[in-house]
């Protein structure tokens, strides 16, 4: 494990910190495909609920957007809330935070276990949420 890109990337968690919001909400914290039973189109459960808790309802979408690149779940939830007329305060700065944060785990676990492809793979989607970065529409 790079120690010093750990401490960057928790020092970035830190800064966004303070536009997170303290309303709390039921978050699955492992929201996947794999967790999901569909029936004709719509969600008829979700499963696997160990690592549940009560949170900002962002980071299930943080969780996603980070685990799953190949989908930019950043912006289709952002446009799904838009389309419903509602603004989320903060949305970029507490999707980052949460990013950063969900990143955090996985670097420790796989320097510990010694998973150099898995560490290599998350370390380059944290940097590549870091040049992301904020946006503003």
């Amino acid at each position: 494990m790079d120690r010093e890109f750990f401490d960057q990337t928790y020092n970035r968690m830190i800064d966004l910190f303070p536009f997170c919001q303290d309303q709390r909400y039921l978050v699955h914290a492992d929201y996947a495909f794999g967790n999901i039973i569909v029936h004709k189109g719509k969600v008829t459960a979700v499963l696997d609920w160990a690592n549940a808790m009560y949170g900002d309802f962002l980071y299930d979408v943080a969780w996603m957007d980070l685990r799953s690149p190949e989908q930019d779940y950043r912006i289709l939830f952002k446009r799904y809330y838009e389309d419903k007329g509602t603004t989320i305060k903060d949305y970029e700065e507490r999707l980052l935070c949460y990013e950063y944060y969900v990143s955090l785990e996985p670097q420790v676990w796989y320097g510990l276990t010694n998973n150099p492809a898995d560490y290599a793979w998350m370390r380059e989607r944290s940097l590549q949420i870091t040049e992301r970065g904020i946006t503003r529409a």
